[in-house]
């Protein structure tokens, strides 16, 4: 259109051009005629001024017209230029006014800055706010990106970026609020067209805060995995390890490095990674419905074949779908040579078998539940509050609930324990054969104030199936019961966190006052404080110790075994800035094995050693007589008239009597010397560095008249002697066996020759 515009303009333009010269042509022909008819007289100067002025006046109107010819094109080209200009302007406008809607109604933080960032043009509400204003205008007003962009190096870097690509995203800045405080951000920015940058900011301050507490949690939980006592590994979907604690490298006898990123084809022979392969497929393809346990044989890292127990179950995520597999190693050797020995001594140990529960609850007078524990919750598929203050028949069948209370009243009642097997349904786990156990529990004035239950699962001893699950379930029974306390503590002897059992287990009344009170662990809580110098230096060399033992000191003074394990966390340049650990009451095992250690060794009626130490301690004196040249006695006892006090008064009579002369025996011992029950009436006893033969006889004597004298047993007066043989060593010999022989030829030599008195052995008999 402007084209033809320019057209039309032009085609005038040559018509006013026209119509000139016709009129300076008539103005012309004009003055010719004038001149033609004054031929025949000659032009006279009024006809020649007459066509001068013509020409002039021609001359003039075409200098004006060509006048008015360029102002018309520059009004027409100006015209045109504006509406061009106008038309461009709405364009940008109606740009302009579009992105404003978009910054305006964005949700992140949005301005338009100069490419130097000392000038704020622009802002959106969402950056006002995220910087502490209360409007985009008060913000643009008062800041500037420069002035509140922490690290302006990152934006320098994100500008430059800017200008050669003319885009940058996804930079990380640090921000600063009006109100001093600090946040995180990424920027995102292009460059406009008019030397601006615009772009967008999003705060990711609590993003970080949330992946820095993850990575906390995460680093926590490795701490705890670490420090556990028994081994841990966890496997992926497709069968690759992906975590081991060092119980696992222990037990399994392989270093981390050696199975993360390796599957069990990888680490095992083939006939094995096929039954494990398909253990893992069955465990995935149940959806967590099984658990898998299984025993098998690795040899650890000490080259020792051991006896371990697997147990292994599907992790799922929240929405159910299967993350890994996660495995615990049981090392059960030690438990099955237990067991062997139980087997051995069956009713020696059977009473500590009997005492490990399953399930233990109490009750009150009115056998109303006052608690119970988790594995009778699980059995009856409920939560532990369910059962506080309500019976047996509002949680259980009529049947049960009354075989039941009726033992419970019985043992109200009788005020003593009494036991029984029932068969028992419960919810959780079908018909089963529990042997149960209440007893009276009293209060602090020796009042009943309840009864305590305690049922062990017995199906599995009774059927005889598997002796190793027993052995599961005495393992289990002990773990879910034991107290075990969780600590975090400084090199310098102070705590700064601890759980409940923790806390409980020394003797406080919660983790914050065993935390504040205790000063000095070392001096406070060990009975000897240079054990936890020990444990610290074991920790700095190597980073962690597992089943660490000591005595402990609880609050009121009382002393206890107890079991910890700890992990070191060290500073970057390697320095030790806390230890964490999990800390175990053994005090219990401690005892039994001591008394175990002295059944062993000891006569269960008298207290002395028995026949085995007696001949342990005869050959470690006669080696040690050949060494020293010491004289070694032996003298063989035999009761006389022991025999008549059992007929006549009774065993019981019997038995007190031999403790009571047992009780002479020891006190006519020196700390070097040993005696020993060897029999019924038999005693053997051994004397270090005796002076000669003399000195032997002078014993023996002593030792005759101390044991003639009269004493009440059973209620009525017992008067027994003694026979004594005796051999010395080396007078009579170095061998062990012989030494006691002829201190026996020498004791029957006594009661040939009347009983009640003493003879030593015979040198030239025993030169052979």
């Amino acid at each position: 259109m402007a084209n033809t515009g320019e057209r039309a303009h032009g085609c005038a333009a040559w018509r006013s051009r026209a119509r000139f010269v016709t009129a300076g042509a008539a103005v012309l022909g004009l003055a010719g005629c004038r001149l033609d008819m004054s031929v025949g007289a000659g032009p006279t100067a009024q006809d020649w001024v007459l066509v001068v002025g013509a020409v002039a006046v021609v001359a003039v109107v075409a200098a004006l017209v060509l006048r008015v010819l360029s102002l018309s094109r520059s009004v027409r080209e100006h015209s045109a230029a504006r509406r061009d200009a106008e038309r461009r302007l709405a364009i940008s406008e109606a740009r302009l006014a579009e992105q404003n809607a978009l910054f305006s109604l964005a949700s992140i933080g949005a301005c338009r800055s100069n490419m130097d960032g000392t000038r704020l043009l622009s802002a959106n509400m969402p950056l006002a706010k995220m910087l502490g204003f209360t409007s985009p205008e008060e913000l643009v007003r008062e800041q500037n990106e420069r002035s509140f962009i922490e690290n302006s190096e990152a934006r320098e870097r994100a500008v430059e970026q800017v200008r050669q690509t003319g885009r940058v995203g996804g930079v990380p800045i640090r921000f600063r609020r009006r109100d001093g405080q600090l946040r995180h951000a990424v920027f995102s920015g292009t460059a406009t067209g008019d030397g601006t940058i615009e772009g967008v900011f999003v705060d990711i301050t609590e993003q970080m805060h949330f992946k820095s507490a993850l990575r906390s949690r995460n680093a926590f939980m490795q701490s705890l995995v670490s420090a556990l006592p028994i081994a841990i590994f966890f496997k992926d979907i497709h069968g690759r390890i992906e975590l081991v604690n060092s119980c696992y490298e222990d037990i399994a006898g392989r270093e981390a490095s050696e199975v993360i990123g390796k599957t069990v084809r990888e680490l095992f022979p083939a006939e094995h990674a096929d039954i494990y392969e398909r253990m893992d497929a069955e465990l995935i393809a149940s959806g967590g419905a099984i658990t898998q346990r299984y025993e098998t044989k690795v040899q650890s890292r000490r080259g020792m074949l051991r006896d371990t127990l697997i147990t292994k179950e599907l992790l799922l995520d929240e929405a159910g779908k299967p993350l890994g597999i996660v495995g615990v190693v049981l090392d059960i050797t030690d438990n099955r040579r237990m067991m062997d020995t139980v087997q051995e001594s069956r009713n020696l140990l059977s009473a500590l078998i009997d005492s490990v529960p399953d399930i233990v609850y109490y009750k009150d007078t009115e056998l109303r539940f006052l608690g119970v524990n988790k594995a009778f919750a699980d059995e009856a598929c409920l939560a532990v509050e369910a059962f506080i203050g309500k019976r047996n028949r509002e949680i259980f069948p009529a049947d049960i609930s009354a075989r039941f209370e009726e033992h419970e009243r019985e043992t109200l009642r009788s005020k003593r324990t009494l036991a029984r097997e029932e068969w028992v349904n419960f919810p959780g786990g079908g018909l089963r054969l529990f042997e149960t156990l209440h007893t009276p529990f009293l209060g602090p004035d020796g009042d009943i104030i309840g009864v305590v239950g305690v049922g062990r699962d017995i199906t599995e001893r009774k059927r005889m199936e598997d002796a190793l699950r027993n052995a599961e379930v005495v393992y289990r029974t002990i773990f879910e019961n034991a107290a075990e306390g969780v600590f975090t503590s400084l090199p310098g002897g102070r705590y700064i966190a601890a759980n409940r059992a923790m806390a409980e287990m020394f003797g406080y009344a919660g983790p914050e006052a065993f935390v504040a009170e205790v000063q000095d662990i070392g001096r406070e809580l060990y009975v000897d404080p240079l054990m936890r110098g020990k444990v610290l230096d074991a920790v700095r060399e190597h980073g962690m110790v597992h089943g660490f033992e000591y005595e402990a000191r609880r609050r009121d003074g009382s002393i206890f075994w107890v079991r910890s394990s700890y992990r070191g966390i060290f500073s970057d340049d390697g320095e030790l800035e806390r230890i964490e650990g999990i800390v175990t009451d053994v005090t219990s095992w401690h005892r039994k094995a001591e008394e175990l250690q002295r059944l062993a060794m000891h006569d269960d009626l008298t207290g002395l050693s028995n026949r085995t130490v007696f001949y342990e301690n005869l050959e470690r004196m006669v080696a040690q007589s050949r060494r020293t040249g010491e004289n070694v006695g032996i003298l063989a006892l035999d009761l006389d008239g022991f025999k008549q006090v059992n007929d006549r008064h009774g065993h019981q009579a019997g038995d007190e009597l031999l403790v009571v002369l047992a009780g002479r025996i020891t006190t006519h011992l020196r700390k070097t010397d040993v005696a020993a029950r060897l029999g019924g009436d038999e005693f053997g006893i051994l004397l270090w560095n005796v002076e000669d033969a003399d000195a032997l006889r002078r014993y023996a004597e002593d030792l005759l008249a101390a044991l003639s004298e009269p004493c009440v047993c059973g209620g009525v007066s017992c008067q027994v002697g003694a026979s004594i043989g005796g051999s010395l060593c080396p007078m009579h010999g170095e061998d062990p066996e012989k030494l006691v022989r002829w201190a026996d030829r020498a004791l029957y030599v006594t009661k040939r020759q009347g009983k009640n008195g003493f003879t030593l052995a015979d040198a030239e008999d025993t030169a052979d």
